[in-house]
């Protein structure tokens, strides 16, 4: 697992563009943008994933997201009134997960 993770972090360190493996189907409707990882048969339904910033998605081999799912990696704006969280950063999906 740890060797996968470097792996996409050297592949998307200068990319902003999603990296989709050519074994998966992603849906004509969906909407992928930023630095986003897709691994080997990985189906998408109609969903949006994206990533802004220097922040990284990555989707393991033989996962299925379904419609209307979103997965966003954004940077917050920190708030000390709500919470300790300063930033939602990298998001990791794992091998054979449906979503």
């Amino acid at each position: 697992m740890q060797r996968w993770n470097s792996k996409v972090r050297v592949l998307l360190q200068n990319e902003t563009k999603p990296q989709i493996s050519k074994f998966s189907k992603v849906n004509p409707k969906a909407e992928v943008t930023g630095k986003v990882f897709i691994g080997d048969n990985v189906s998408i339904g109609k969903s949006k994933i994206y990533s802004e910033n220097e922040n990284i998605i990555s989707i393991g081999e033989n996962t299925q997201i379904k419609d209307s799912v979103i997965i966003s990696a954004r940077d917050y704006k920190y708030d000390p009134n709500l919470s300790k969280i300063k930033k939602l950063k990298d998001i990791y999906i794992g091998c054979k997960v449906f979503i």
